[in-house]
């Protein structure tokens, strides 16, 4: 995982955007290991890479994308979980940035979504 930070960081202006379009396919992928690994993949970009990762992954087309694999009836819950346990830690790190609001918009859509039902608690996720 090390390389794909690097090369994110090495990568210049569109490095981030392009990282985040490898992303948004791999999650379309119909494995559900492809996309847990796709998750921590993306965790792992906004932990160690900067601002405009930040941004690339606070965007609309990474957001839609995470919302429309969680509303997909045949998405295995495991991966309906890690969306929202990824979206959520990313809410959080992303709060301080009015710019990069789109993910709290998202994550509150999805946990306010009926088509969202998860046999978990809310508790932790609610702010």
């Amino acid at each position: 995982m090390m390389d794909a930070w690097e090369q994110v960081n090495a990568g210049g202006e569109n490095g981030p955007k392009d990282a985040v379009a490898a992303l948004i396919k791999r999650l379309a992928h119909r494995n559900a290991n492809v996309q847990l690994y796709t998750l921590e993949l993306a965790n792992g970009f906004t932990q160690n890479c900067g601002a405009a990762m930040h941004r690339e992954m606070a965007s609309r087309a990474f957001t839609d994308a995470l919302l429309r694999l969680a509303g997909d009836r045949n998405t295995h819950q495991a991966v309906k979980s890690g969306i929202l346990e990824k979206m959520a830690e990313w809410t959080e790190m992303f709060k301080n940035d009015p710019g990069l609001g789109v993910m709290e918009q998202a994550f509150n859509r999805l946990k306010s979504a009926s088509m969202y039902s998860l046999d978990i608690g809310w508790g932790r996720w609610e702010g």
